[in-house]
């Protein structure tokens, strides 16, 4: 595989925090339990370097890091996906096309409630 991907979460970053202790729609809360794809970290890997593999043979590709921003919402599915510092026109857009079509996640909970929470997803792009 000419292009190695090595994908690492960040800590879940809590974009805004409401006073009232009540679970509001659409608001993003800390969490005690973690949102996690089906099968995990592993998993994710797998799905997201099966969605960029046609950059092994894309000669134009640099080497570089992408992130994006996305949220899981309550129902566990991806939501908002954001490229927060990009790579390339051609990678940003593929990385794009592969969170909104990612399958449902786990949803994060919080006081046995699922929440919504956003992540920040590092996605390394190396040629070898």
């Amino acid at each position: 595989m000419k292009a190695l991907l090595i994908v690492a979460f960040l800590s879940c970053a809590m974009v805004s925090f409401s006073q009232d202790k009540s679970i509001k729609e659409g608001e993003i809360y800390p969490c005690e339990k973690q949102a996690e794809f089906p099968g995990g970290k592993d998993e994710l890997n797998k799905y997201i370097q099966e969605k960029l593999k046609w950059i092994d043979t894309a000669d134009y590709i640099s080497q570089g890091k992408v992130y994006i921003e996305f949220e899981i919402d309550t129902s566990g599915n991806v939501t908002h996906p954001k490229i927060k510092r990009g790579l390339s026109t051609q990678v940003d857009m593929a990385v794009m096309d592969a969170f909104r079509k990612m399958p449902k996640w786990i949803p994060a909970y919080n006081c046995g409630k699922p929440v919504s929470v956003k992540y920040v997803y590092p996605l390394t792009i190396r040629k070898t």
